[in-house]
């Protein structure tokens, strides 16, 4: 399982790390390692995340690969994220995405996450959903 992890990688404050557990190892023993994630220098533009990322599952709730199903797999900095890294917030895709960056051009970025609020299309019940998985730093 250690294989999981990059070990190299650089852990700031307030990153998370993600473990996983025996019962994702495949079986017929170890994999190839998951991917590995760039240091902490590049952290804003990579969402944070500072260990292996668990892969997405057809099937599972929010199954499509790269979609951040747990706050365990790290959160994403709404204030320095591009499209594709906001894309990988739940219910969050390429028109969402694009009203996020232009808020955040028009308004000099998030002051907080509840700033989300004022995005068009999003609402209680989405903002619910996101808040665990977004950082405004």
């Amino acid at each position: 399982m250690i294989d999981a992890v990059n070990l190299a990688a650089r852990v700031e404050d307030g990153s998370q790390l993600y473990f996983p557990t025996h019962k994702e190892q495949p079986d017929g023993g170890a994999s190839s390692p998951a991917p590995s994630l760039p240091p902490a220098a590049s952290a804003g533009k990579q969402g944070g995340r500072t260990a292996a990322q668990k892969p997405g599952k057809k099937g599972e709730k929010g199954g499509k690969p790269g979609k951040l199903t747990a706050p365990s797999q790290g959160t994403v900095n709404i204030n320095t994220a591009d499209a594709e890294q906001l894309q990988r917030l739940p219910g969050i895709g390429p028109a969402m995405a694009e009203r996020l960056i232009a808020f955040r051009k028009e308004n000099g970025g998030f002051k907080s996450a509840e700033d989300l609020l004022q995005v068009s299309g999003i609402g209680e019940k989405k903002f619910a959903r996101l808040q665990p998985f977004v950082r405004v730093r």
